[in-house]
């Protein structure tokens, strides 16, 4: 049910197959291409926890930008390494949200 209209920036991630790429800022220009449209702020969602969200919002975060991980829009691979995740946000400076306080 995801409102797609309001979407007019795509970054592929992950694009060389033999090498991993779970943080959207890693082999991309996501921080430039934010910088130049003025985003200050960022907010992760999506899969897996404990890879993808984890890494890009703490390459947000190392990038500059205010970083939200939106908590009830991402499940874990593992959810047993869930609480450490989120442990390693705070300590680096990331805060996490329910959807309902994204705004």
């Amino acid at each position: 049910d995801l409102d797609q209209s309001a979407i007019d920036l795509v970054v592929e991630k992950a694009t060389t197959p033999d090498q991993e790429a779970y943080s959207g800022f890693d082999g991309t220009d996501l921080a430039a291409r934010l910088r130049a449209r003025g985003v200050r702020r960022v907010y992760v969602g999506g899969l897996a926890l404990d890879y993808c969200v984890d890494a890009t919002a703490l390459d947000a975060q190392k990038a500059g930008f205010e970083t939200w991980v939106i908590g009830d829009a991402t499940r874990a691979v593992f959810p047993e390494q869930g609480a450490a995740k989120e442990a390693g946000w705070r300590a680096a400076g990331v805060g996490i949200v329910e959807s309902d306080e994204v705004g």
